[in-house]
């Protein structure tokens, strides 16, 4: 393998003192990758994860549609509770609102009214009473509605008009009154909710629908008595409905039609009907004696046998029968001749170890218990290796009702449901499910209680916790009492079944800035890793937040173990990380194996050991000013607020905080089994019994970086900071929550991953579906489309004050200093917050500013850090500046479509066709510690400067210019996602501008903006809009000067790229995303050029001319297109004739920079699709950033197994010129090294702990490592081309040879001991 030399940029680089490169390369911190795989979700660039291309999963659901599901035949159908009794006056009957439509019949118990609240309007005037009740259940006899109240909701109450002369309105409800469906209509009901959602995913589910008794020929058409049954209802066959198929909307529409025709009647020959449905499944038949195979739907069979919907089956196919049943099985006099039939074995028996007979004659349990172990065993099944089916039981009705919160409070031992954690055996994969103990199972008598113990057993998956329990169907017991119950179970069965295999745990590598040095990061890394799941319908990705330490490149856990197995990333298993609690032998690399999650607090072992909480709540509800109140619970098991016993009372957003919240709150901090709805959460007494598991709520790191917080250090003799340290880090999490942890490593005695408090804001609260992430294991309608909660990276800004006899620094809090965190939430909702954290104690809440704040309408998802700048509004002696925080306005959703820019117009854009506005479009400078608005910038009316141009979200960072060192902003540069970038100018408190006159200026009283200049305007305009450039991150800004001219320039280096839609395919090469290098002569211009009254003016000769730039590829074009503009490119390279000739025009007057556009990938030229992602960072007239192709491979995966699409890379590009002139660069690019799949930011940090001033490249591998990955510009034949058989890695775009002539080569290994010295210069021309 070849080494690249040592890039020579053209030089010319000026030296800055520390506050400016500080503040000038002010950047984006890393964000990691992320997304799923069905077109239309709005996850951003989540959508580069993507579901296992195997693994359909096919069930056929068996169910009961004997007499007893049906109150037409039976009494107990509605399983009214056992304090009702039942006569024939209650059976009721109402259409269903569905296509088809269905009866839906109900026993109707009728209800008591009871009295609330009284309204007098009359002569004495308008007055409200409230009917007092010591139950709160309100009162019989209204007369007694008299204490007087001030008037209340009265919301979902009925109301009748009374009293003397009508004038009184009494406000009433029907207590005890209710509707019991009977379980046939109940079955039907989950089936439509099932149904009408997206909960199964419909190109990787197929369900098919069989019944038994059979009630129809193969023609399918029922017939009814006049009582309502199926009048051929058989009493002695199941049958197949409807063939299994995906869930399009064609097969869900024939699911609904064959279920709303189902009646109910005669028996329930569960053996036979179970032989059916295994035969239908094999592909094989049933005949003679219990047979249902001639009744079966005519287009289930062919040639004499079922049509098996398992064809072509793939080992990741999961393959399950579902079978419902709600009374004793009977009716099945010979289902062995039957089994036998369907498995083509004669030889088949009764083994000696199977399920007992039932209750009643024929009821072939021993049979069906040996007929499940069949169906899963590959010796005995006609499928063969790896192709079990497992059959799920769903024990429907009374006989089945397991009271969960009264079987909570039992011992352990006689409880019948336990949470025990499972391995699904085909994927591997770890989590806790219900089981049920099926001996524990009570029915109304012994017989229910045997045939309930059958089918639980039957069903049941076996536990080594739970010995005698299960061993036949595997594939789960299930008590349903509710629709919701079934549906559950459903879903249930469906995500058990699906045999592919998660995808590895990734993350991208944080590595922090020391708070107490400026100029150097601590030589450790936090890798947050997600765990994404595509295919699911969960409400967060898991997630978790490890450290490790950092050693010539690359990370190291415990024991001096490498993270990284390989360049693409892949965890080793072996690496313990420095939070983790303990070593998980053979899985460290697990999401919840040690890290920040294993130290979580639970009340598993105490009600009072519990996380700590912070909420937002109001001051008071006319301000509405935030306040943080903790929530925590005492050792009795009371729920306290701020730590005195929750009450009405203790939450003024009483709306936000009602009693589903407060009852999430608890789940949230471990409290899983909570008393029923009907006991409020201040009357809860909390124990054991309602934390029986360690339950922690945790969803994954996605954007939210962590940032150091620091509250005090030891010096060491010579004024430095010694490793004894007060050290945290601040992130957010898609559950929700902000947490402050403790940054040591873990210990025994120490504190090292522990969460000091988390953080809630009312954002997370107000919508049922966000909070719904505070409960474990919670599910939506939806696949692949997880919350996001606090998602954007935090700024966290200290002051801190030196003792040096003491050999102490600590947090200075004199003059409103201290500790203070700024953040939004990205795509988790729409708001910034600032903290105070100066007591980790008793954090508070300075501000928030939503959308609805006043001056912050154009507000959208902030999806970056503020930036921390000062500026002087007065010329008050005592005004020493004031702590601000510039931002841009944020996000706007329709830049979800990839095609979307303002006024494109497209049907595929749905709502966001011909749109003429979005949020985001604006800059807000704010008060740092009031949130108070000082200025803003947008298109719209309302904002302090209006611009007409600045139309496009602002979702970027903003970077600010301290342009004379005299401590205050002064610029600040900005891009949107329209493809401009802006630059505003101010002037400070006390600036003297140049008068035009031979009177003197005045000095400025006040904060004042000068002017905003679009400095780049967008590249497309007209059919092509939709092209336009995104920019995701801040301008870098570096100054150099013109060896011609002698004059200093500004280089603004601004890179696009579509994060939104990272797999997004819509660009050509000649619209391929580019990095800008913008050479802004004007800003570096002397004062009294800069900021005359006349600077804008056309015919000042010495005026403006940065402004409005164009960058088209054309001879009028203000900006060159590199590396073309260097001419023909030879398989020699470029000689440095060419080079310098190309420099030579951009030293010269006629162009104002360059644009590379971002075809190079991977050491090929001509590459299509590459984007921008990330932050950038120029050091030593370098330019550091990363870009991500979607056709980039790092090896074969799994078809079972869910992947990562893309790659990431570093480049390298030489400044100020964008032209490298050393030798060894043929195409003039610096070069580039692999990073690994997925997105993987920009990350530089320390080489190590001890040699911490030295900076270089962060990655997975080592400097020796890449040493020998090494390869050389134009045609070098160890890049190789893929394949994806004999070489599955590398670009996938069918790139030849030729296009191996425009490649880079690998980038040089670049160590930066950067020294800086602190004097005060400027960076503009001085006069």
């Amino acid at each position: 393998m070849k080494r690249l030399k040592n890039v020579s940029p053209v030089s010319g680089k000026v030296a800055l003192p520390l506050k400016h490169l500080v503040v000038a390369m002010a950047a984006m911190v890393a964000l990691p990758v992320a997304q799923a795989d069905v077109a239309g979700k709005k996850i951003g660039d989540l959508e580069i994860y993507k579901a296992a291309e195997g693994g359909k999963t096919t069930i056929t659901m068996m169910l009961d549609t004997s007499g007893s599901m049906t109150i037409n035949q039976v009494d107990y159908a509605c399983d009214l509770p056992s304090t009702v009794s039942f006569d024939r006056s209650m059976v009721g009957s109402e259409p269903s609102m569905t296509s088809p439509s269905y009866p839906r019949m109900y026993c109707e118990v009728k209800g008591e009214k009871r009295y609330f609240y009284r309204n007098y309007s009359g002569i004495f005037g308008n007055k409200w009473y409230i009917c007092e009740s010591s139950d709160g259940l309100g009162v019989t006899n209204r007369e007694t509605c008299n204490t007087e109240i001030d008037k209340p909701s009265v919301k979902g109450y009925k109301s009748e008009v009374g009293g003397l002369l009508n004038t009184s309105t009494y406000y009433y409800k029907d207590v005890g009154g209710e509707k019991y469906y009977d379980r046939l209509t109940r079955l039907k009901d989950a089936i439509f909710t099932l149904m009408d959602s997206t909960q199964l995913d419909s190109n990787k589910v197929a369900i098919g629908i069989g019944q038994f008794s059979s009630q129809s020929g193969s023609n399918n058409v029922v017939e009814f008595n006049s009582n309502g049954t199926a009048k051929n209802a058989d009493g002695s066959t199941g049958k197949i409905l409807l063939p299994a198929a995906l869930l399009d909307d064609v097969q869900r529409q024939n699911i609904r039609n064959v279920v709303a025709a189902a009646g109910g009647g005669n028996g329930t020959p569960t053996a036979n009907a179970y032989a059916e449905v295994g035969a239908y499944m094999l592909g094989t038949k049933t005949s003679g004696t219990g047979s249902g195979f001639s009744k079966s739907y005519k287009d289930t069979k062919n040639s004499g046998n079922y049509i098996s919907p398992l064809s072509n089956p793939s080992s990741c196919d999961g393959r399950g029968i579902y079978f419902l049943t709600d009374g004793a099985p009977n009716s099945s006099s010979n289902p062995l001749a039957l089994m036998r039939i369907a498995l083509k074995q004669n030889s088949f028996s009764l083994p000696s170890i199977t399920l007992p007979s039932g209750s009643q004659d024929n009821n072939g349990m021993p049979e069906v218990g040996a007929f499940a172990k069949a169906l899963r065993d590959s010796t005995v099944s006609p499928l063969g290796t790896d192709q079990e089916i497992y059959t799920a039981v769903v024990g429907f009705g009374a006989d089945f009702n397991v009271n969960k919160e009264e079987d909570a409070a039992k011992p352990e031992a006689q409880r019948v449901i336990r949470s025990l954690p499972y391995t699904n055996p085909k994927t591997g994969v770890t989590t806790n499910r219900d089981f049920y103990n099926c001996e524990n199972i009570v029915g109304k008598d012994d017989k229910a209680t045997k045939d309930a113990r059958n089918a639980c057993n039957w069903g049941e998956k076996s536990h080594p916790s739970l010995p005698g329990v299960g061993g036949f169907g595997e594939g789960g017991f299930y008590s349903a009492q509710s629709t919701e119950d079934i549906v559950n179970s459903i879903t249930t069965f469906v995500s058990d079944l699906n045999q592919t295999l998660p995808s590895t745990p990734s993350g991208t590598i944080i590595i922090p800035d020391d708070p107490y040095r400026a100029d150097s990061q601590l030589a450790v890394a936090y890798y947050p890793t997600i765990q994404p799941k595509v295919a699911d319908n969960a409400v967060i990705w898991e997630g978790n937040m490890k450290k490790y330490i950092l050693n010539e490149g690359t990370l190291y856990g415990r024991s001096n173990t490498k993270l990284f197995k390989n360049i693409a990333g892949e965890l080793n298993p072996a690496a313990q990380d420095l939070w983790s609690d303990t070593n998980y032998a053979g899985a460290n690399d697990k999401v919840e194996s040690g890290g920040f999650y294993s130290q979580l607090s639970t009340p598993s072992t105490g009600v009072a050991s519990v996380r700590t909480l912070y909420v937002e709540d109001w001051e008071n509800s006319t301000s509405k000013k935030p306040v943080l109140k903790k929530v925590s619970v005492n050792a009795a098991g009371k729920v306290l607020v701020n730590n005195a016993a929750l009450t009405n009372t203790s939450f003024v957003d009483t709306a936000t905080y009602n009693e589903a919240t407060l009852r999430k709150l608890l789940n949230f901090l471990g409290f899983a089994n909570l008393p029923a709805t009907t006991v409020n959460v201040k009357d809860m007494t909390l124990t054991s019994a309602n934390a029986t598991q360690p339950i922690k709520v945790l969803g994954a790191t996605i954007h939210s970086t962590p940032a150091s917080v620091s509250y005090s250090a030891n010096l060491d003799e010579d004024g430095r900071v010694n490793t004894t340290r007060d050290d945290y880090v601040l992130f957010g999490s898609s559950e929700g929550g902000l947490h402050l942890v403790n940054a040591d490593n873990a210990s025994t005695s120490g504190n090292g991953g522990k969460e000091k408090f988390v953080i809630i804001p009312r954002e997370m609260l107000i919508d049922p579906e966000k909070s719904a992430a505070l409960v474990k294991d919670a599910t939506k309608t939806s696949t692949g489309s997880p919350n996001f909660g606090i998602d954007a990276p935090w700024l966290v800004s200290a002051d801190y004050k030196y003792d040096f006899e003491a050999r102490r620094v600590n947090i200075d809090t004199t003059d409103n200093k201290g500790i203070y965190a700024y953040g939004g939430l990205r795509m988790g909702g729409e708001a910034l917050y600032g903290l105070n954290l100066i007591n980790n104690e008793s954090p508070s809440m300075m501000f928030a500013i939503t959308p609805a704040t006043s001056g912050f309408s154009r507000m959208g998802q902030i999806w970056e850090k503020p930036t921390k700048a000062k500026i002087k509004m007065s010329t008050a002696a005592s005004d020493k500046g004031t702590d601000v925080l510039v931002f841009g306005g944020g996000y706007d959703m329709c830049y979800e479509y990839e095609g979307f820019q303002l006024g494109v117009t497209n049907s595929e854009l749905k709502e966001c066709s011909g749109k003429t506005s979005v949020k985001g479009n604006a800059v807000y400078i704010i008060n740092a510690k009031t949130g108070a608005l000082i200025w803003s910038a947008s298109s719209d009316s309302g904002a302090t400067t209006s611009v007409p141009t600045m139309k496009n979200s602002i979702v970027a960072g903003v970077t600010t210019l301290d342009r004379d060192n005299d401590g205050f902003m002064d610029h600040i540069y900005f891009a949107d996602l329209g493809g401009q970038v802006f630059r505003a100018d101010f002037t400070n408190a006390g600036f003297v501008k140049p008068s035009t006159t031979a009177t003197a200026s005045s000095p400025e009283t006040s904060f004042t903006n000068t002017r905003v200049t679009r400095v780049l305007q967008s590249a497309y305009t007209g059919s092509d809009t939709k092209y336009n450039h995104r920019f995701y991150e801040r301008p870098v800004v570096s100054f150099y000067r013109n060896p011609v001219s002698s004059s200093l320039f500004a280089l603004v280096n601004v890179i696009s790229g579509d994060r939104s839609s990272p797999l997004s395919k819509i660009r050509d090469l000649s619209k391929s995303d580019r990095l800008y290098g913008i050479m802004d002569t004007d800003v570096t211009k002397a004062d009294n050029i800069f900021y005359a009254s006349n600077f804008t003016t056309a015919s000042n000769a010495n005026g403006q001319k940065i402004a409005d730039l164009t960058a088209n590829n054309s001879a009028s074009s203000n900006l060159v297109e590199l590396p073309s503009a260097i001419g023909t490119l030879s398989a020699t390279g470029y000689t440095v004739a060419q080079k310098n000739t190309a420099i030579s025009v951009l030293q010269g007057t006629t162009k104002n920079g360059w644009y590379i556009p971002l075809t190079n990938f991977d050491g090929y030229g001509n590459v299509r699709y590459t984007k921008g992602v990330g932050k950038s960072e120029v050091i030593d007239s370098f330019l550091y950033t990363t870009a991500y192709n979607p056709d980039m491979n790092y090896g074969t995966v799994d078809s079972c197994s869910a992947k990562i699409t893309g790659g990431s890379e570093r480049q390298l590009y030489c400044l100020p010129y964008g032209i490298c002139t050393d030798d060894a660069s043929k195409n003039g690019l610096g070069g580039f090294v692999r990073a690994g799949k997925g997105i993987q930011e920009l990350t530089l940090g320390p080489r190590s702990s001890t040699l911490s001033n030295q900076r270089l490249l962060i990655g997975t591998r080592t400097l020796a490592e890449r040493a020998n990955d090494r390869v050389n510009f134009g045609s070098d034949t160890g890049k190789g081309i893929f394949d994806v058989i004999s070489k599955p890695y590398g670009l996938n775009q069918n790139l030849s040879a030729t296009d191996l002539v425009a490649g880079s080569g690998t980038a040089p290994d670049l160590i930066f001991n950067d020294r800086f010295t602190l004097q005060p210069k400027t960076w503009y021309e001085v006069d």
